[in-house]
């Protein structure tokens, strides 16, 4: 099922090269199915071809994401500009980020799965680590922007009463003045037959 979802994407990549750049939600959709299926450790090592292959397309693809051509120059050229801490320290995760996927991507096909080295390791928790920050991130915006979009929705109803309640004390308004010039007309009128 992730190589059906890599395809697409892959696919869509050929068509688009810039679709990653325009919509990545399709690939953090992946990136969140290829850790729920291989959260638990006995999938990865009962499956572990499928495993290497699954992670290396995957990190393929993310990689694809985050290096794109001048990422690195546009990270260095961040880093020279920027003064703010927290914009630093996720300039730094990011490279970060960059490197460990260029490890694993490296060693997937070899790496003893059962027993891998301390830095595969790192990298795999730096990664998974990285991006649950990023789903939650991303979670917390959509929750964000949906609370906005009710609060939106629910003053533009408020706005289209008001407006209506307007529109509707205008024409009351002008139906008081008909009414008042018709008193008016009337009386002047039987005023005249007096």
């Amino acid at each position: 099922m992730l190589s059906e979802k890599y395809e697409v994407i892959k696919m869509r990549l050929n068509d688009n090269p810039n679709y990653l750049e325009e919509d990545d939600t399709e690939v953090l959709n992946l990136l969140k199915s290829y850790y729920n299926t291989y959260n638990n450790n006995s999938n990865m090592l009962n499956n572990e071809s499928e495993f290497r292959i699954d992670t290396k397309n995957i990190y393929e693809i993310i990689l694809k994401l985050f290096d794109y051509d001048g990422a690195q120059d546009d990270l260095s050229k961040a880093l020279e500009d920027c003064t703010d801490e927290e914009e630093i320290n996720d300039i730094l995760k990011y490279k970060q980020c960059i490197e460990n996927l260029e490890y694993i991507l490296n060693i997937i096909n070899v790496v003893d799965l059962n027993n891998p080295n301390i830095e595969f390791t790192k990298a795999s928790e730096y990664l998974i680590s990285y991006f649950k920050n990023r789903f939650m991130e991303e979670e917390d915006l959509l929750e964000t922007m949906s609370e906005l979009n009710n609060k939106l929705t629910d003053l533009t109803d408020k706005l289209t009463i008001i407006n209506e309640m307007n529109n509707l004390e205008k024409i009351k308004t002008e139906i008081d003045n008909r009414v008042t010039d018709y008193k008016n007309k009337n009386n002047n009128n039987n005023n005249i037959t007096n």
